[in-house]
């Protein structure tokens, strides 16, 4: 509804979300993504204030950046690993994921890492083209063409590679 009156914080967190929902308008962005954003701005939304919620810590992102480190590519599908004794939170290996699919030739990116003593996670992403909930049913989980997850009952990282792996070069 257009008779609706925001004020400019109120229009920052609506932009907020969709920035977040769209991941800097990478993906799911369509021109009613952008008509919305541009309205919000017009009613006084500061991408500045964003920008500022959104910025992450330091040592975050140097852990995540260690987990790309270990990235092999297959049939140009990303697959990066936490290190065996660490444990990481499921939206630490959904950010990896996400950043995997910024490089070049990559359609579909996987991380898989120890979310919890005796349990091993999974975050896909694609860019549309190869669907990772399909995938990741195979391991029990799911989720969307672009975004999907699984939970593992294993303690073996390289255990959960080797089976993706296998599946990814039969896709």
């Amino acid at each position: 509804n257009n008779n609706i009156e925001l004020n400019s914080y109120i229009s920052t967190l609506l932009l907020g979300g969709i920035t977040l929902d769209t991941n800097h308008f990478k993906s799911h962005s369509t021109k009613e993504t952008f008509y919305y954003s541009y309205r919000l701005m017009e009613n006084g939304a500061k991408m500045s204030d964003i920008n500022e919620w959104l910025k992450q810590d330091i040592r975050d992102y140097k852990r995540r950046q260690k987990i790309i480190s270990t990235v092999k590519v297959i049939n140009d599908i990303a697959i990066a690993k936490g290190t065996q004794r660490s444990e990481y939170q499921k939206e630490e290996i959904a950010k990896t994921a996400d950043s995997l699919l910024t490089f070049n030739k990559i359609k579909a990116s996987f991380v898989i890492a120890k979310i919890d003593k005796g349990v091993i996670g999974i975050s896909g992403r694609s860019n549309g083209s190869i669907n990772v909930g399909k995938v990741l049913e195979k391991f029990n989980g799911g989720g969307s063409e672009t975004e999907a997850a699984a939970r593992i009952d294993d303690n073996n990282i390289n255990n959960v590679i080797e089976k993706l792996s296998k599946l990814i070069r039969n896709l």
